[in-house]
């Protein structure tokens, strides 16, 4: 057990904090929150043709397939692509390396598209859409779940996550969607009363937070290296103690309603075409 801990330790450090391995005590409550879509999805995803678009590890991919048909896994990082096929073989699940942006798929391919914790980290967000739309079969769904703006630290309109581009309110992210889909139906996924007290204890940090734009370091934030903005924000996610994951948390320490959606943690769009 020990050497297989070390090896997740490994990937962990090598992969960086927003690649989830699941098994390690620090992204335990990231695991669960992000497999909450994933199991939200099981009943849309049942004997479907299912993508997963930024799949990463892979567990989530693997999940869905208990219950679809055929499921395909897609990441922009090889690495994790090779990770994935060695860990999670089965006959109804396939990873592959491709962009979300051109992806290698013909029309109206696919039932189901899951897009979960991704679109924040694309730039050409709207090409990336408009695949999806492409590869859906009409009357096909899309589900797309990503951290809820409102309930986020910002630098202005910068995303304090250095790993994020750009990050969606309630309005802006139905806006959005509707450019590409008939109807759009959001949710938001919340935590218990342990999980939203430190979730949104960061607020507390906002002037302080506001006071770093100021400094010259997030003036020219894109001239910086992105493993020193990295050391930066991880620096002061601990000092104001934002980092500090919670432990003994499961899928049952979340949720999934339309109640109260501008304080979720995420937002979860379901989209048909």
């Amino acid at each position: 057990m020990k050497r297989i801990n070390n090896y997740k330790e490994q990937l962990a450090s090598k992969w960086g904090d927003e690649r989830v391995v699941p098994g390690l005590k620090k992204y335990q409550e990231s695991y669960y929150r992000q497999l909450v879509a994933y199991n939200f999805s099981k009943s849309f995803v049942l004997n479907k043709v299912v993508l997963d678009i930024g799949c990463g590890e892979g567990y989530g991919s693997n999940y869905l397939s208990k219950y679809a048909k055929k499921i395909i896994g897609i990441d922009f990082s090889g690495e994790t692509i090779e990770h994935a096929k060695s860990n999670y073989k089965k006959n109804n699940i396939e990873f592959m390396k491709m962009d979300a942006i051109n992806l290698s798929f013909p029309n109206n391919f696919f039932d189901v598209v899951c897009f979960f914790q991704a679109i924040e980290h694309i730039r050409d967000y709207n090409k990336c859409l408009a695949e999806i739309q492409r590869v859906l079969k009409p009357g096909g769904f899309c589900i797309i779940s990503t951290p809820n703006k409102e309930t986020r630290l910002v630098l202005g309109d910068v995303p304090f996550n250095p790993f994020h581009i750009q990050e969606f309110s309630v309005k802006e992210l139905h806006k959005l969607l509707q450019i590409y889909f008939n109807t759009v139906e959001l949710y938001g996924i919340q935590g218990n009363a342990r999980i939203k007290k430190k979730e949104l204890s960061r607020f507390k940090y906002r002037s302080f937070i506001r006071r770093l734009r100021k400094l010259t370091i997030y003036q020219v934030k894109n001239l910086i290296p992105k493993e020193i903005r990295m050391l930066i924000t991880r620096g002061i996610s601990k000092i104001i103690g934002i980092s500090t994951p919670l432990s003994n948390v499961d899928l049952e320490d979340f949720t999934v309603s339309k109640i109260n959606i501008r304080n979720s943690l995420d937002l979860l769009a379901v989209c048909e075409k």
